[in-house]
């Protein structure tokens, strides 16, 4: 992932750089003064936005693809991320944005919310976590432990564990 990383990062990088060189419009001055847009975006990313923006490059196949509303995002949150995500939807296997971005934000000890932020978009904030603080507020468990959490909790023979034999027939 280190090369996704790096590669992401140096397109941001290289966007932001691109975009302040021009003059900001009214608009996006007023965004600036929000924390929001371009030109309220840091020179250089640091390790969370690095891991932040590589996930949502994978989720949206490439950062450049991403339908990713660049004057939305908030970046005055240290260590936290807020981004409006325009006209795609999340799901888990045929399309499985949300499976990847779930699994990665565990692998990055990132905190993935997903709520609603009109019709036709969403709004992603992504926070920091740690591993090694206590309460769930401060951690975020790896993906391996999340697995065996979910399957203490769901053991197999549970009745919402699907399996193709039982699963087709009852269907």
């Amino acid at each position: 992932m280190d090369t996704v990383v790096d590669q992401t990062a140096a397109w941001v990088e290289g966007t932001i750089a691109a975009r302040k060189r021009l003059k900001p419009l009214a608009d996006q001055k007023k965004l600036m003064g929000q924390g929001k847009g371009w030109w309220a975006a840091p020179d250089v990313l640091d390790p969370f936005q690095r891991r932040a923006f590589a996930i949502l490059g994978v989720i949206g196949r490439g950062i450049y693809n991403a339908p990713i509303d660049w004057d939305s995002i908030f970046w005055k949150m240290p260590g936290a991320l807020k981004v409006t995500w325009n006209g795609q939807s999340f799901a888990t296997w045929d399309s499985d944005e949300l499976t990847r971005a779930v699994m990665l934000a565990h692998d990055a000890g990132i905190r993935f919310a997903i709520a609603p932020h009109s019709y036709t978009a969403l709004e992603i904030v992504m926070t920091r976590r740690d591993r090694d603080t206590a309460g769930i507020c401060g951690r975020k468990p790896s993906l391996t432990e999340a697995v065996i959490t979910h399957r203490q909790r769901y053991p197999e023979g549970h009745p919402i564990i699907w399996t193709p034999s039982a699963g087709m027939a009852a269907e």
